[in-house]
């Protein structure tokens, strides 16, 4: 039942917050009392290029291909492979203290 309820009555209220909120403050549009009619101003149209260092191949090949496999796939593999190792050596120690010493 709170589900319901929250799902209809109060989700609504923060998203018809948060777009006046960007409405306003982008002044998208500005209500007119004298003449009733809305007027458009102040619109601004952001594009994205890349840059020249994104387009340059060496800089792909080197940080895109070989940086970020070395960062998301190397290193927490071997550390991965470190770790577990450490773990094992620890369980055998303490396998063969409990066996050789409690005999």
């Amino acid at each position: 039942m709170y589900n319901c309820l929250r799902r209809r009555f109060i989700e609504p209220f923060p998203l018809v917050s948060i777009a006046d909120r960007i409405s306003t403050k982008c002044n998208l549009f500005r209500y007119d009392n004298a003449t009733d009619s809305f007027e458009y101003v102040n619109v601004t149209v952001v594009s994205v290029m890349p840059s020249k260092m994104r387009m340059n191949m060496e800089y792909n090949f080197w940080y895109n291909n070989l940086a970020k496999l070395l960062i998301t796939g190397l290193v927490p593999f071997v550390s991965l492979c470190v770790f577990n190792f450490k773990a094992s050596v620890i369980r055998r120690v303490r396998t063969y203290l409990k066996l050789y010493l409690n005999a």
